[in-house]
């Protein structure tokens, strides 16, 4: 069994690495594989009906929806489920959630001993802990922006909204803020690979973690998690590319959407009528936080 296993791994790995012409992804209908969707820079972002169709959504409450679907690199082995978190910004309000970094925390620690809803990962950092770009809390800066972070994720007035980093040397007072790369979806145009993230790489596979602003005004999180030995077996850190991410963005209807830190740092905890976790590998310094207006 333990060599079925390896081999299927390893033949996993294998197919994360071919170079594939465009990228292409089946989404899972009524317990069947159907061709979905392919690679297109500059492709318009709409909501996709059959996607609509096809999410399960297993929880909810005022104004909050959790729920999931399935992906599948075409032709491959690899499948992900990914986790949708849907969130009206009206009825809560976002805050960050700054630690020093010898004092990191996880998404389920934080929403165990609070009154959070919302908890999720943010950037960049480096191995000691400290933030990549610019970290602002309530209008004290933690750390400086940085030119090759693209986009700034500010909080003024409990409200997401991404800017650039020019609009993030004009935030009001007592604002929040940090840095991230890079922009998926832009003005309801994929615009990965054209003019952002045009050094990153296009098939290396992980865990993605997405911050949507959809066209409805609603917010809504994206992680992909890795399920080829089984369902919920969201700790292999093996998932999509960035175009496929950028592709799922683009069919959630985002109108901006970005990429949040992935990998084994990529970590969502969501409390509805129940506490859903999927959490990461390791502990991070900067969470995002949502609680009830």
């Amino acid at each position: 069994m333990a060599r079925r296993w390896s081999a299927l791994f390893s033949a996993a790995l294998l197919q994360t690495s071919a170079a594939a012409p465009q990228p292409r992804l089946d989404l899972r209908v009524d317990g069947a594989w159907r061709a979905w969707r392919a690679w297109q820079p500059d492709a318009r972002a709409a909501r996709d009906s059959l996607l609509a169709r096809v999410i399960v959504w297993r929880d909810s409450a005022p104004g909050l929806r959790v729920g999931d679907f399935d992906v599948r690199v075409t032709g491959g082995l690899i499948r992900n489920d990914i986790a949708v978190v849907e969130i009206d910004p009206a009825r809560f309000r976002f805050s960050l959630a700054a630690t020093a970094p010898g004092a990191r925390r996880t998404v389920g620690e934080l929403i165990g001993d609070s009154t959070a809803v919302f908890v999720s990962n943010t950037g960049l950092f480096r191995p000691d802990g400290s933030p990549q770009g610019l970290v602002l809390v309530d209008g004290v800066p933690g750390s400086a922006l940085a030119g090759w972070l693209d986009v700034v994720v500010a909080i003024e007035d409990g409200r997401l909204r991404p800017t650039t980093i020019d609009g993030g040397r004009a935030l009001t007072a007592g604002a929040s803020a940090f840095q991230v790369l890079p922009w998926l979806v832009r003005d309801g145009r994929i615009v990965f690979g054209t003019s952002s993230g045009v050094r990153l790489s296009r098939t290396h596979r992980d865990r993605r973690l997405t911050l949507c602003f959809g066209d409805d005004g609603l917010v809504r999180f994206a992680l992909s998690n890795f399920s080829f030995l089984a369902r919920g077996a969201a700790r292999v850190p093996i998932g999509l590319t960035i175009p496929e991410q950028a592709m799922v963005a683009a069919a959630l209807g985002c109108r901006d959407a970005i990429a949040l830190d992935g990998g084994i740092s990529a970590q969502v905890a969501v409390r509805a009528g129940a506490v859903h976790r999927w959490p990461g590998f390791r502990r991070v310094p900067l969470l995002l936080v949502a609680h009830r207006r």
